[in-house]
Formats: C-alpha cells, structure tokens, sequence
C-alpha cells in the first residue's frame, strides 16, 4: 500500500512539473475529497439564530496522544433546525489505510457547548464509510 502511495504521489509530483496555476489547482482538486451527513439532537428544542454547528474530522490512531485534526467545518444555524447536512472536505494524502479516522460534532451557542457527539464515528478507513448521520447529546451545565 505504502508503494502504491508512494507511486501515486511520485506520478502527481511529475504531472505538476510543466502546469499552470489552474492546470496545479485541478490537480490538486482531484486529491480533495469529502465526508458527507447530517448532525441532529433529539431533544425538543428550537436552537436560537446564532447557534454554531462545528464538524471535525480528526485522526484518532494513537490512543495516549491528542487526536490530529484533519479537516474542520464550523457554519451558523440562521434559524435553521435539525438535521443540518454538512460536507467536510479533506485532502486524500492526509489519510493512509492503517489510521483510525473518525468524525465529530458539536452545536455551541455564545461559545458555550451545547450538544457534542458521545459515540466514536469512524470513517474512511478499515472498510468505513464517507457518509455518516451523528446524533448529538446535551452537554449538562
């Protein structure tokens, strides 16, 4: 794998060499992909305008070190309600078959969290998928 990766990376490098700037940018435009979903709470309650939903997808591999960030998605609610769809993207080079990548949300209101994911979401990897629907819990205050 780590070949096939190498030989992939080695044949983007020599595609690059005579491009232009756009010819370099859809290069690279092909290397970006996208996790896809929705994030809901079951709770009853209307969420106010300037409620912040945040998606982080995030390298959680080694287990005595912080999780490696490698794509984040933060837009505003606008009075909108559940489910919010987002589309996270992320650079294919970031991600290799032997990482544990999973995907995260939380809804904060005046930088104060409200709701977050509780359960591990993997995707991407170890047979995973690109698209996942996360269920927040209430935060307790």
């Amino acid at each position: 794998m780590k070949f096939l990766t190498l030989l992939s990376n080695a044949a983007m490098v020599v595609a690059l060499a005579g491009c232009s700037n756009d010819q370099h940018n859809n290069v690279l435009a092909e290397n970006a992909l996208t996790v896809t979903g929705s994030v809901i709470y079951r709770d009853r309650m209307a969420l106010p305008d300037n409620a912040q939903i945040t998606v982080l997808l995030a390298d959680v591999s080694l287990a005595d070190a912080p999780a490696k960030v490698i794509s984040t998605v933060t837009f505003p609610s606008k009075g909108k309600q559940v489910p919010f769809m987002f589309t996270l993207p992320y650079n294919v080079e970031q991600v290799n078959a032997a990482q544990r990548i999973a995907i995260s949300a939380s809804i904060s209101i005046d930088d104060k969290l409200l709701y977050t994911t509780t359960t591990m979401n993997e995707v991407l990897t170890n047979a995973q998928p690109t698209q996942m629907d996360l269920v927040l819990e209430r935060v307790s205050n």
